[in-house]
């Protein structure tokens, strides 16, 4: 009698099955947690600011925005063309 074996590929799409159910978890948690910190800074009249490092374009809340006008684009808080220098 012959037997066949998939390398068990059954096993191993349960096991990314699991690790995406993980992955949106922690998201969601991560998600959350924003949610919690973007609460506080309104709470605190914080604004902030950050540049991506690749792209250089900037990102900042609403607070940042009113206290030091910079023209964005879209809701995302991306920058026009105009980007940071590099240093």
């Amino acid at each position: 009698m012959t037997t066949i074996h998939d390398n068990e590929a059954g096993s191993r799409m349960r096991e990314l099955e699991r690790s995406l159910s993980s992955t949106r978890v922690e998201r969601d948690a991560l998600a959350c947690r924003m949610d919690e910190l973007e609460s506080v800074l309104a709470a605190g009249r914080l604004g902030y600011c950050r540049i991506a490092l690749g792209s250089r374009e900037l990102r900042a809340n609403s607070q940042f925005k009113t206290e030091f006008p910079v023209k964005m684009r879209g809701s995302c808080g991306q920058t026009e063309r105009p980007r940071a220098p590099l240093l």
